[in-house]
């Protein structure tokens, strides 16, 4: 997923509920990581999808820090050679 896929679909959203999964994304104890793990896939696609949004709200700092946590976690489970690295890789050069 890169950024332009998600454009449309975090364009209209619930401020609250925006804040809530963010919180839930960010901490170190989220019910994400806590399911699946700080190494897993699904840890890094939110916090891929959190960086998403903040992208999208002009808030370019806390993006490049989940798209880099997001990246850390994928290179850790994926390898550096993975398309989903180099995917991540790519949207922080879109935020840069």
């Amino acid at each position: 997923m890169d950024i332009g896929s998600h454009t449309a679909a975090f364009s209209v959203r619930d401020e609250a509920g925006a804040q809530g999964w963010e919180w839930c994304a960010l901490e170190p104890t989220s019910p994400t990581e806590q399911a699946h793990g700080p190494n897993d896939r699904a840890t890094a696609a939110a916090l891929n999808n959190l960086a998403v949004v903040y992208w999208n709200q002009g808030r370019y700092e806390e993006a490049l820090k989940a798209y880099g946590r997001a990246l850390a976690i994928r290179e850790r489970a994926l390898g550096p050679e993975h398309p989903e690295v180099a995917q991540t890789l790519n949207n922080l050069a879109i935020v840069y």
